[in-house]
């Protein structure tokens, strides 16, 4: 994951590699130390985002265009 365009005066800490088309949408969760990713791939990505690991893969038939988390 890497933002299309960075912030002005930011600085990339990681990249997370693992989907195949352009991200519709991440969620942070701090509290558990995840990340959740939705592509157009039809994927569904859960990360460890200190290790930059996939913890968990989820695949839907068709693309994702959003992602929501409450």
């Amino acid at each position: 994951m890497r933002p299309a365009a960075p912030f002005q005066g930011s600085t990339l800490l990681k990249t997370l590699k693992g989907h195949k088309a352009p991200l519709r949408g991440m969620v942070v969760l701090p509290e558990a130390g995840h990340v959740a990713s939705a592509s157009s791939d039809g994927r569904l990505l859960l990360w460890d985002y200190s290790q930059g690991a996939v913890l968990r893969g989820f695949h839907h038939v068709e693309e994702f265009s959003c992602l929501a988390c409450r």
